[in-house]
């Protein structure tokens, strides 16, 4: 919850705002807050966790979420 998420061209599209589990505990959605300003007007977007990646850095002090390509390149 209110990790950001990155599309494919490395753009902030939103944070996550809730985790969707299925019958067995797995995640099985994300949605994501997307647009708005300061929570006025935003709106949630539900990506298929398996359409997320996480990418972190070399020390892994930083870790982004992506939806779309942008992880894989």
């Amino acid at each position: 919850m209110g990790v950001d998420i990155y599309g494919p061209d490395d753009k902030k599209v939103g944070d996550v705002t809730e985790v969707i589990l299925d019958k067995t505990g797995k995640i099985e959605m994300v949605t994501v807050g997307v647009g708005g300003f300061l929570g006025i007007g935003e709106r949630n977007v539900a990506y298929p966790f398996d359409q997320v990646s996480m990418q972190a850095n070399a020390d892994g002090s930083d870790v982004r979420a992506y939806v779309g390509t942008a992880a894989a390149e």
